[in-house]
């Protein structure tokens, strides 16, 4: 179980393949984990075909990727909260530094936001729907149009469809509350395009049609979790086997 404070009153719980926030005690479940029960299509079968021959195998690719998306999260993080970032660099707590590749879509993020300035107005941002809650990446105005837009970093080798779709939702959770929000932007790190990266800007047509696919996902996850809960069971943080000294003989002290 992971527990972290994301700001007052706001608790995000990681449990497995779980993830929730909090908010006042109430608990919702993250977008991530909804939509991991909408189906990527043909061409994420076909890529993981070809890196697999088991289970076990596939469990393991989704997890390195997962932990390469932590690793480029935190790299972008960092340079947009105008810290100083190196190669070398352990990200997110990580035991060893970028690799080459990884190093290579950092820059390519890097020479996006020089290119086109956005104008920072958060980073990490938890946001609440009525019924699930998730994080974003950026929360920007664009320099040149003044709109106000949310972007989020990915990397892999296509753009998918859940991925727009959970753009989707945070911006309509933004919207419920009252934040207005013109659009979403994706950018995947690491395509093959001359300026490394592949960018996906959505038009008003573009968040309610995947907004309706993230609902889609919605009903398929509340069917497998009819009454969602956490479930938190205490248990100690470590063990240790208590010993009794066996008992002195004649003569020993």
């Amino acid at each position: 179980m992971i527990k972290k404070e994301i700001r007052p009153g706001v608790i995000q719980l990681t449990l497995d393949e779980e993830r929730w926030y909090f908010i006042n005690d109430v608990p919702f479940p993250s977008v991530t984990w909804i939509l991991n029960y909408f189906p990527k299509g043909i061409g994420f079968d076909i890529y993981l075909a070809e890196k697999v021959h088991s289970w076990e195998q596939a469990k393991q690719v989704l997890r390195e990727a997962g932990e390469q998306g932590a690793r480029l999260h935190w790299g972008m993080e960092q340079y947009l909260s105008g810290n100083p970032l190196r190669i070398d660099d352990h990200p997110a707590n990580s035991p060893y530094p970028f690799s080459a590749k990884e190093w290579q879509m950092i820059l390519a993020g890097v020479s996006w936001v020089d290119k086109y300035k956005p104008t920072i107005l958060s980073i990490e941002e938890s946001v609440f729907g009525c019924d699930y809650a998730g994080t974003v990446d950026l929360v920007y105005k664009d320099f040149v149009t003044g709109e106000k837009k949310i972007l989020d970093w990915k990397h892999g080798k296509y753009m998918y469809a859940n991925q727009k779709a959970q753009q989707a939702a945070y911006v309509k959770a933004m919207r419920l509350n009252g934040i207005e929000v013109d659009g979403f932007d994706i950018i995947r790190l690491g395509s093959k395009h001359k300026v490394g990266y592949e960018w996906f800007e959505s038009k008003e047509e573009d968040i309610k049609y995947y907004y309706h696919l993230f609902r889609c996902a919605m009903r398929f996850w509340k069917d497998e979790n009819p009454k969602p809960a956490p479930k938190i069971i205490e248990v100690p943080e470590g063990l240790n086997l208590e010993v009794e000294p066996e008992p002195a003989t004649d003569g020993e002290i």
